[in-house]
């Protein structure tokens, strides 16, 4: 068993004597914005660069079927927002950005899940809209590693990301944006901050009973999409391809591999 990912997925459906086996996880990928940054920190650029970005284009012809594009950071339908991330234009997305002449560094870790790949597309279209774009390449330690050694994203060392997030089953976000999540204390290293935000999740938080605290999610999520600290690519649809012979292989939500490991079996 192998996760494959990209073009790598094309090539699996040709092995002999193998299946391929995909399951869309929690596992969300984003383009999150450092709104430290001065450019960065009206949300109508933000706004137009999400019209300038394809993210159905971008799951298609780089993932290859392998991201499952989302609007929303809760893969649980029950916590998900109505409320739409503003929809691929790149006409209005030029009008909006050319005037501005922009230019961002957008960082990426070169080995991680087709980044360099995505990153060229993303920056081909934001430039596209009057952006310009320098790609920067870190390895994956110093693009996740902690502020105190200086890693990038906890250190505020970029403009834009390409990155994702791995939350638990459980809806709450408070961790990843809230006002008191930022580095090295969690994972708000989007730096975003807004009370309305942090009164839903701590709303939603005080109660068990899903149906109760689903509203306070949604609103929640209402609020990340008007205010776009992250721009949401998708759900990581993970594939592997597996020979025939290995029976019981079947992945989680979570992205955990051999949660069944008992279950494995040749025949």
């Amino acid at each position: 068993m192998t996760e494959v990912t990209g073009f790598g997925v094309d090539v699996a459906r040709t092995v002999p004597h193998a299946r391929v086996v995909s399951r869309t996880t929690n596992v969300v990928d984003y383009l999150q914005f450092n709104l430290h940054s001065p450019s960065l920190q009206d949300v109508r650029v933000r706004r137009a660069m999400a019209m300038a970005i394809d993210r159905q284009k971008l799951a298609s012809a780089v993932y290859r079927g392998t991201l499952v594009p989302s609007d929303s950071v809760q893969l649980d339908p029950a916590y998900q927002t109505a409320r739409h991330v503003p929809a691929y234009n790149a006409a209005a997305a030029a009008a909006i950005l050319r005037p501005k002449h922009l230019t961002v560094e957008l960082a990426i870790a070169s080995a991680w899940r087709n980044s360099a790949s995505a990153a060229v597309q993303i920056a081909s279209q934001l430039e596209a809209a009057g952006v310009t774009v320098h790609i920067r390449s870190y390895t994956e330690a110093e693009f996740w590693g902690p502020k105190d050694r200086g890693g990038v994203l906890e250190s505020a060392h970029y403009d834009l990301a390409l990155t994702s997030w791995s939350p638990a089953l459980d809806p709450d976000r408070s961790y990843l944006f809230g006002c008191t999540a930022t580095p090295p204390g969690g994972g708000n290293s989007m730096f975003f901050c807004d009370p309305a935000y942090d009164r839903d999740e701590a709303r939603g938080a005080r109660n068990y009973d899903p149906a109760v605290r689903a509203p306070f999610y949604r609103a929640a999520g209402r609020i990340l999409i008007d205010r776009l600290p992250v721009l949401p690519l998708g759900f990581e649809r993970r594939t592997y391809i597996v020979s025939e012979s290995l029976a019981g292989f079947k992945p989680n939500p979570l992205g955990r591999d051999y949660w069944n490991a008992w279950q494995l079996n040749r025949p």
